[in-house]
């Protein structure tokens, strides 16, 4: 089963079930977080979440988490690198660089428009 489908099924029995949704914001009241709050749901459903959907909706957490953790880490470099002056420089050169070469194209592209009416 993909995450989606157990995500699509978990989507279904909450409207279904709405003592599972009840069940899950009780714990995620707590402060225990989404896993825990996900298996108060998955409880709270008599069943009808297994434990196959159950883990694949846990390893797609976990998925989401790693993906954040990434976004945060390259945040993190971008920032790091971007407080180097050289780099700062290489950037405003190459930005100055594409911003020249788009001004060049829009003449070219004028003048190949007049030429084609000609």
């Amino acid at each position: 089963m993909s995450f989606f489908s157990a995500l699509g099924l978990a989507w279904q029995i909450a409207g279904d079930t709405p003592g599972a949704v009840i069940a899950a914001r009780a714990a995620w009241a707590t402060g225990k977080g989404p896993i825990s709050a996900l298996r108060s749901f998955a409880r709270a459903t008599e069943g009808q979440v297994d434990d196959e959907v159950l883990a694949e909706l846990e390893a797609g957490l976990r998925r989401v988490l790693q993906g954040l953790a990434l976004v945060v880490r390259g945040a993190v470099t971008l920032s790091q690198a971007l407080a180097d002056p050289r780099v700062r420089q290489a950037l405003d050169q190459a930005l100055a660089g594409a911003i020249e070469a788009g001004f060049y194209a829009g003449v070219a592209r004028a003048t190949l428009i007049r030429w084609l009416e000609e």
